[in-house]
């Protein structure tokens, strides 16, 4: 056993494992100019809130831009907007989304919800390596990066 800094190493002889500090081996993303996949949805506050993923043929996105510019994929519809952050806060300024009318029910339920989560107003963030979650109270999303 031999612990150098953030590594640790388990030897007997005949196998060595190495480990390494996860924020080392994995560093959480830039929130800014990151493409994050939006992959689960959230509904209700705590540990009573609910998350689902819904089969789509394309994820939704977003993008926050290292210029204070925000891009939205809803996988039915596209948003732009802006936005200031705060410590784990974004602020978000008015966001416009395309008056187009999704083809599905599962789509325009995803729709919906994102843009309930990414439309004016506050919500916070949290970023663990590759995966953002964002909180806008009884509603969230969460997503991931390369």
């Amino acid at each position: 056993l031999v612990l150098d800094g953030s590594r640790l190493t388990l030897s007997n002889g005949d196998a060595i494992l190495v480990f390494l500090d996860r924020e080392i081996a994995i560093p959480d993303r830039a929130l800014t100019g990151t493409t994050w996949s939006i992959d689960t949805f959230i509904e209700g506050e705590g540990t009573g809130g609910t998350a689902s993923a819904v089969n789509l043929s394309e994820d939704p996105t977003v993008v926050f831009g290292a210029d204070g510019s925000l891009s939205v994929f809803t996988a039915c519809t596209n948003g732009v907007g802006s936005y200031t952050v705060d410590g784990n806060t974004i602020s978000l300024g008015a966001v416009g989304y395309d008056d187009v009318v999704c083809s599905d029910q599962s789509l325009g339920w995803v729709d919906a919800h994102v843009q309930q989560v990414l439309s004016e107003g506050m919500i916070t963030y949290v970023i663990d390596a590759t995966r953002l979650t964002l909180d806008r109270g009884s509603v969230g999303l969460s997503g991931h990066t390369d």
